[in-house]
């Protein structure tokens, strides 16, 4: 009896443990699960608007606090080989964080960006085979996916050239972002003080499709360190019905300094 009361007692620890850690992660989950603060909302640019209206328009995109995304993610490794992986994806556009999730033969990965801080929630960063930085694919997969709402925040200075640039055939409109002051997610304060510029990357870069308004493409690029990376997208659809729309696919390649595309990184097919 005393054997099985302690093991009963031991069930029941781990069982408040588990449910102790789910309820945690449910709040810092449904902390970053915020809509815009919409009076403090600058009127977006015309650029801004036009990729609003292109993925479903600005009432749907306030409504979105939280996108879940389920993923089929092909890393391609120097060699010429190929490394498969399922992911699960949550992002939150107006809090401007993504959490990423998949689970490894050493055990299951848990990362997370937010404002540019990244933080391994579960799991080690070497336990995937990435060319990538697991900053750099959060970043490109975060920047993409709520392109629309990046180019409505007021503490990032944003500046559109004049002249369209022709890329793999399309022709793109390019506006260049750099940051000013911190806020802290769009719309509202998270974490007032935090320094968004943490993304070592001195420069991205929105291409906006000249045919559809769509930002498809975005470029990293950072000079003094000669690092360049383009983030595509592809086939947009509504995520739910009557929902905002997003790639169905997604590639990110290496670039020369003139954004020509060199080495193919990875690809990302959304279930």
């Amino acid at each position: 009896m005393h054997r099985l009361s302690k093991a009963i007692w031991l069930v029941l620890l781990i069982a408040c443990t588990i449910a102790g850690c789910t309820k945690q992660t449910g709040k810092s989950t449904g902390r970053l699960a915020r809509g815009p603060d919409v009076q403090t909302l600058t009127a977006p640019s015309d650029y801004a608007a036009g990729a609003l209206k292109a993925t479903g328009g600005f009432k749907k995109w306030t409504k979105t606090k939280r996108l879940s995304l389920d993923c089929v993610v092909t890393f391609y490794q120097p060699d010429g080989g190929f490394y498969l992986t399922q992911q699960h994806l949550e992002v939150f556009p107006w809090s401007n964080s993504i959490r990423i999730s998949v689970r490894e033969p050493l055990g299951p990965v848990m990362w997370q960006l937010l404002d540019g801080q990244l933080t391994i929630l579960q799991g080690r960063e070497q336990d995937i085979l990435m060319q990538i930085s697991h900053r750099d694919y959060a970043e490109a997969i975060l920047g993409l996916t709520t392109a629309p709402v990046r180019l409505l925040d007021a503490s990032a200075s944003f500046n559109r050239r004049s002249e369209p640039i022709k890329i793999e055939g399309l022709w793109y409109d390019s506006v260049e972002r750099t940051y000013t002051v911190s806020r802290g997610g769009v719309g509202n304060r998270l974490q007032e003080g935090v320094d968004s510029t943490k993304s070592h990357w001195a420069t991205i870069v929105f291409y906006q499709n000249k045919n559809t308004t769509l930002i498809d493409m975005l470029w990293f690029c950072d000079i003094d360190r000669q690092e360049y990376l383009a983030v595509r997208g592809y086939d947009y659809s509504e995520v739910e019905e009557k929902g905002i729309l997003l790639p169905t696919k997604i590639e990110i390649f290496t670039t020369d300094a003139r954004s020509v595309f060199k080495e193919r990184l990875l690809t990302v097919d959304f279930k």
